[in-house]
């Protein structure tokens, strides 16, 4: 509104809301099967602390040995090991909240969601790509830098961005030039400093945050491919894991209580 281009910054934000629907819904594709497959094995992992006791008395029962095999999966699978899985299941359904809470997300969070294998990458350079286009919008409708840092800053989900951002507008209010200021906050790859400072060079810092936007947007297709390519196999492999261990465990002591009983 204060630049007089409301209409085509209007047009701006819907491009980047649609980009990060699609995102969105893309990431929900990759990961419907690998979470589906994941309820299942906590099911099975949960229904057995309640059967594998069972058994576990009866081979007592019978008072033959038990194969060492089966005294692991006895002991994984004992009632404590439910009370474990539970409170796994708490942790996980107590921080969903926190991921979802939307602006809400403080910096250590977003630093600890960043960590998870496979999926913390593409988190990372969700924000950094949202944060960028923020940018080149802004700063293509002439506003200051350091407002534009606080107000892309604002606009993004990731608390550490947020954070840095409004750093990086004071450093650069205080004489600090944005290619040097960046370089001093983690959050932002040593690839954006080559192109913020080339921004600088030739005055063209939106066309600068541009290609930072791209280059997030060829990570975050190369990071779902990979994580498609590796999460659900990974995920097949576990299960056919614990009904194989499950399966020989269990069929152990009734191998040897046969041999016994003939």
């Amino acid at each position: 509104m204060r630049s007089g281009r409301f209409t085509e910054t209007a047009d701006e934000m819907a491009a980047i809301e649609r980009a990060r629907i699609d995102l969105r819904r893309h990431l929900l594709v990759i990961f419907a099967y690998p979470l589906f497959l994941l309820v299942v094995i906590l099911v099975l992992l949960f229904m057995s602390t309640f059967f594998v006791p069972q058994f576990a008395k009866i081979y007592a029962d019978f008072g033959n040995e038990i194969p060492a095999l089966t005294r692991v999966m006895i002991t994984v699978f004992s009632p404590f090991g439910g009370m474990v899985l539970l409170g796994l299941a708490g942790v996980c359904a107590a921080t969903l909240p926190i991921y979802l809470g939307g602006r809400s997300r403080v910096a250590w969070v977003q630093k600890v969601l960043y960590g998870v294998p496979l999926v913390g990458p593409i988190w990372r350079f969700r924000g950094l790509g949202e944060f960028s286009r923020l940018m080149e919008v802004l700063l293509g409708l002439k506003v200051p830098l350091p407002q534009a840092l606080r107000a892309a800053g604002a606009g993004v989900r990731e608390g550490d961005l947020r954070v840095a951002a409004r750093a990086m507008a004071e450093m650069v209010e205080s004489g600090t030039p944005l290619s040097e200021a960046i370089r001093r906050f983690p959050e932002f790859p040593a690839t954006f400093r080559p192109l913020v400072q080339w921004g600088e060079q030739s005055a063209s810092l939106a066309e600068a945050f541009r290609g930072a936007a791209e280059m997030c947007h060829g990570r975050l297709r190369f990071q779902g491919l990979f994580t498609d390519a590796v999460l659900l196999p990974g995920m097949l492999l576990v299960v056919v894991f614990f009904v194989g261990f499950f399966m020989v465990a269990m069929m152990l002591p009734l191998i040897s209580l046969i041999q016994c009983l003939s």
